[in-house]
């Protein structure tokens, strides 16, 4: 936790109010409860876990393509380019591989301006943005500090690009049988399998398409929130047609919003 104490204190002893609260990952879940274990008892942290629920971010199901499409030797960092997302780590590992080898470029279209030869950062909408993924070989998804859900990992993979995931928890709920790296070498040596072996490259291109349509289309997930509001809301005691209501009521249909 980065902000003042008070704040994440503040935060906490809201949450304790909520009948559930939804955040991206187990992992999320798993480091507000290791914070809040310093200052909150036993019986307010069993309270907190039942509270806190992981919604992992799914994808459209019309948005998922049917098979790996033709592919350049484009690596695709579609993530931010920040200290928190361990910008300047890839960076590294692209100079290694580029010593090796020429005979591909780097695509990060949330970069200002291009920091090396080999990298291009088209600026483009959302379909322009979707076009130009199906053309990458793979993409890298890097270790992050706050643990969350890499959308940047799902956009790649409904677009057909594998890509090369750092070793951590909330990479692992995402898909726990993709990619996984956790050194420099076996990172390089990714790469370099995905840009020579066209097979390879297009069978965990697949298994990713697959893996979205079984685990991780958005509406299913929706429609599991949804049942959830419905039975939070027949539990509650429905108001009375009472002169204060209808005053409400006159007030929304005056207005037409609040």
């Amino acid at each position: 936790v980065s902000g003042p104490k008070d704040t994440f204190l503040q935060n906490i002893w809201n949450l304790l109010e909520f009948d559930r609260c939804y955040l991206n990952t187990q992992q999320q879940k798993n480091m507000v409860l290791k914070q809040a274990k310093r200052y909150f008892n036993d019986t307010q942290i069993k309270k907190l876990d039942e509270i806190l629920v992981p919604q992992l971010l799914g994808v459209n199901e019309t948005d998922i393509i049917n098979t790996p499409m033709g592919y350049k030797k484009i690596i695709v960092f579609n993530h931010r380019p920040d200290t928190y997302k361990h910008f300047n780590h890839f960076i590294s590992l692209m100079d290694k591989l580029y010593e090796k080898r020429e005979d591909f470029q780097v695509w990060i279209p949330l970069l200002e301006k291009p920091n090396r030869k080999y990298v291009f950062t088209t600026k483009v909408e959302d379909e322009q943005y979707n076009q130009i993924l199906k053309t990458c070989c793979v993409g890298y998804s890097p270790k992050q500090k706050y643990g969350g859900w890499s959308v940047a990992t799902t956009d790649g993979m409904r677009n057909g690009v594998p890509y090369i995931m750092y070793d951590g928890e909330y990479y692992r709920e995402l898909w726990n049988e993709g990619h996984f790296v956790s050194t420099d070498d076996e990172t390089i040596n990714a790469f370099n399998r995905y840009l020579d072996d066209v097979d390879f490259r297009n069978t965990q291109s697949t298994k990713g398409i697959e893996h979205l349509r079984k685990h991780l289309i958005y509406k299913d997930k929706m429609i599991e929130m949804s049942d959830y509001m419905d039975s939070l809301l027949s539990s509650v005691r429905a108001v009375g047609d009472t002169p204060a209501l209808q005053s409400i009521i006159d007030f929304i249909k005056r207005k037409k919003k609040i």
